[in-house]
């Protein structure tokens, strides 16, 4: 009686191949995902702002005090100059670095600035002529200022974002979409400056 060989099944080899193949694959995806994102921090990083709150506590710093007068408004928003200090007022309590205090004798620094205009310049149009987006745009100046020294720790000339907000038939409408994008600037106005501050500050103390 003659023996029967059974020779390996070519199709489980070949499958087990492609499950390794995959899984490689994943692995080495996975990696560049991670370099990418390593990569993008340090690009940020490199540009010279940290978010003060991604930090841990022993990292942060001292604790600096900043005192925030009204800027100077020589435009028609009335209310602009004290919606940008609450703005400010209210991101810098969100961090453990900063602190307000209520005069310039009591802060290490001063932010003060300066509204230089807000205009209403874009307007977007559908292809029968009727206006469909418009956008208004926030420039200012500003500087931080050293009480001890009255040395400039950092400043910003023409600095200038920009948002849109929607055309509506009914006015009304339009006027309430026209504050909520003044809102929205002021409000992005003031994280950037957030954003910055701990990054000024802290060369600023280096030097």
């Amino acid at each position: 009686m003659k023996s029967l060989t059974l020779t390996p099944i070519n199709g489980i080899s070949a499958l087990t191949k492609i499950f390794s193949a995959r899984k490689t694959q994943k692995i080495f995806s996975n990696l560049l995902i991670n370099l990418s994102l390593l990569l993008i921090l340090l690009s940020a990083t490199g540009c010279g702002y940290h978010n003060p709150n991604m930090l841990p506590p022993e990292k942060q710093g001292r604790i600096v005090k900043l005192h925030i007068p009204l800027w100077a408004n020589p435009t028609n928003e009335i209310r602009l100059a004290s919606d940008i200090r609450n703005a400010l007022q209210d991101w810098l309590g969100q961090g453990k670095r900063f602190t307000v205090a209520p005069n310039a004798g009591e802060a290490d620094y001063v932010v003060n600035g300066k509204i230089i205009s807000v205009s209403y310049p874009g307007r977007a149009y559908t292809a029968t002529n009727q206006v469909l987006a418009l956008s208004a745009t926030l420039t200012v100046d500003y500087t931080v200022t050293d009480t001890r020294t009255g040395k400039t720790a950092w400043e910003a000339k023409g600095f200038s974002l920009t948002e849109t907000y929607s055309a509506d038939s009914s006015l009304s409408r339009t006027d309430t979409n026209k504050k909520q994008a003044m809102e929205t600037l002021v409000d992005k106005l003031a994280e950037q400056i957030y954003l910055r501050l701990y990054s000024a500050i802290s060369r600023h103390e280096k030097d």
